[in-house]
């Protein structure tokens, strides 16, 4: 099962909250509580986390509010159901029994008085989400992660970081039966850091967390911050109607049901169906868009990050449909196995490693040729390469054939890159509107 969180920030107050030293925190719930930050960073509008249940023990140095989590031990993998051990020596041992559902994970402590921590995976990489906050002597140690995370604005926590004083302005997101949520925050006018949130399009009222009594008090916001959740959330829909985008995805026979099976597991809210050669899923995009294109575009990307995990034969083609609520159609589908026309578009790429994706981003901004301007943005192990042509002329379809000519030149050079290999995804171009 894979897990994600779309998190907004209210676009005034990214500037405000970024230079009163704000950083985004999110948390995960381990044996009942919070206490290290998993993600503590730079923020932009719309920031993505994904993850699924992988995780790593250690021992670990001393529970300290504001420390940062430091393995003393070799870290190791494991699963649900599974033991790791620590020898009397002190060295960590991989973990041995076999996976279950049960949710927990155990240590055995053969070495004496030690803290143990845990990692969790999130967007490729893993970082620690859990210190025992007491020295554990000897014996069995259970650890019981939950799908469960607490989410906002802190000036002085980062990554890593061990939390046991109180933070407020928090939101805490349940997983466990919905695996895909958004959010949406903004700031207090008279106080940065200090707001609301909304959770799946409804107001949710920031909370004020105690690691030490494990406990939440619910923040008494102000009028002005009241006033300013409900404009944004009264704000105009898209008049498109883009509240739902259908993928139909085709498959050569035999593969359909496989791939409907694992989405059906992956991302249930989807409700997938199938044909004997067709799977139809049905996506929300993360927020409200207010053109067909840009709503295929946000759900293409979810389409792709869920597609990545499935093991069978490559889609044929995927066809992308923009939907009202009643589930009708706004103009005809777009194929994104085909062009479109126009001279600007998007292309998405996909990468083994976050380290790789960023290097491709960075790097196409440098490419330059045949007066095409090329632009990457990265999305955890993807890349989104906007392509547009500088001076379009009165022949859209010759314009956009040079933009395609210069995007195959920039992927050719890449090839010749020592991080080629890194690239399991090539996606087709997404022009931004018809001729």
């Amino acid at each position: 099962m894979s897990y994600s969180l779309t998190v907004i920030v209210n676009s005034a107050d990214i500037p405000i909250l970024k230079a009163a030293g704000y950083k985004l925190c999110l948390a995960k719930k381990v044996n009942n509580s919070f206490n290290v930050i998993w993600q503590g960073g730079n923020f932009l509008y719309r920031n993505t986390f994904t993850w699924s249940a992988k995780y790593q023990v250690f021992g670990s140095n001393e529970y300290a509010n504001g420390a940062l989590v430091e393995a003393a031990t070799e870290t190791v993998n494991i699963q649900f159901g599974q033991t790791a051990t620590l020898d009397n020596s002190g060295s960590m041992h991989n973990a041995g029994g076999t996976p279950d559902k049960s949710g927990t994970f155990h240590i055995n402590n053969n070495y004496g008085a030690i803290n143990f921590g845990v990692n969790g995976l999130m967007n490729n990489k893993y970082s620690p989400i859990y210190v025992t906050p007491s020295p554990l002597v000897f014996g069995p140690v259970n650890l019981t992660p939950t799908e469960e995370l607490l989410v906002w604005f802190d000036a002085t926590l980062v990554t890593g970081s061990m939390i046991s004083q109180s933070i407020s302005g928090a939101i805490n997101i349940d997983f466990t039966q919905i695996p895909s949520r958004s959010v949406t925050y903004a700031s207090d006018p008279s106080s940065p850091g200090r707001g609301g949130w909304s959770l799946d399009g409804q107001l949710a009222l920031a909370r004020t967390y105690s690691p030490l009594t494990n406990r939440f008090i619910v923040d008494k916001p102000q009028p002005g911050l009241l006033a300013k959740m409900s404009k944004i959330l009264a704000a105009p829909k898209s008049t498109s109607g883009s509240d739902l985008v259908k993928v139909v995805a085709e498959f050569e026979p035999g593969t359909a049901v496989r791939f409907a099976d694992y989405l059906r597991n992956a991302r249930p809210e989807w409700e997938p169906t199938h044909t004997e050669l067709f799977v139809e899923a049905r996506i929300m995009p993360a927020e409200p868009l207010f053109d067909s294109a840009g709503a295929v575009r946000d759900c293409e990307i979810a389409f792709l990050e869920a597609y990545r995990g499935f093991h069978g034969q490559p889609y044929k083609k995927l066809m992308f449909d923009v939907l009202d609520v009643q589930g009708g159609s706004f103009g005809s589908p777009i194929t994104v196995s085909a062009t479109a026309d126009v001279s600007t578009g998007k292309a998405v790429y996909r990468f083994k490693n976050i380290p790789d994706a960023q290097q491709f981003a960075t790097s196409t901004g440098t490419f330059k040729q045949s007066g095409v301007t090329l632009v990457g943005a990265l999305k955890g192990v993807a890349v989104v390469v906007t392509a547009s042509f500088d001076n379009a002329t009165n022949n859209p379809q010759a314009d956009r054939d040079i933009v395609k000519t210069t995007l195959n030149l920039w992927l050719q050079t890449w090839q010749n890159t020592t991080h080629s290999d890194s690239m399991v995804f090539q996606g087709p171009i997404i022009w931004n509107k018809d001729i």
